[in-house]
C-alpha cells in the first residue's frame, strides 16, 4: 500500500508480492501553476507534489480575496478555493 500523493500500480509481471502480483508506488507531480497577466504565483517550498504549497498574490493595484495559500492535495488537484478573485 502507497502513502498519501502516492499513486498505487500493480504489476503482475513484477516480483511477487503475497497475492502473485507486485505493487509499484509513484509520486503524483501536480501540474505547474504558471503567473499570468492577472496573478503571479510563488511555490513556497519549491514543489508540485503532495503537500506543496503556492502564495497567490495579484496584480499591482488589484486585491486579492479568498485564500492566496494553495495545497497540492492527494488526490492530484490544487485547493484553488472557489471564492477567490483579484478585485480592483
Amino acid at each position: 500500500m502507497c502513502k498519501l500523493g502516492i499513486i498505487e500500480h500493480v504489476d503482475d509481471d513484477d516480483d511477487d508480492d503475497d497475492d502473485g502480483t507486485a505493487t509499484d508506488c509513484e509520486e503524483v507531480d501536480k501540474v505547474r501553476l504558471r503567473s499570468s497577466g492577472v496573478v503571479n504565483v510563488t511555490y513556497i517550498n519549491g514543489t508540485t507534489t503532495f503537500g506543496s504549497k503556492v502564495k497567490v498574490t495579484c496584480r499591482p493595484g488589484t486585491v486579492a480575496l479568498g485564500s492566496t495559500v494553495w495545497t497540492c492535495s492527494r488526490l492530484a488537484v490544487w485547493t484553488m478555493p472557489d471564492n477567490f478573485h483579484c478585485q480592483g
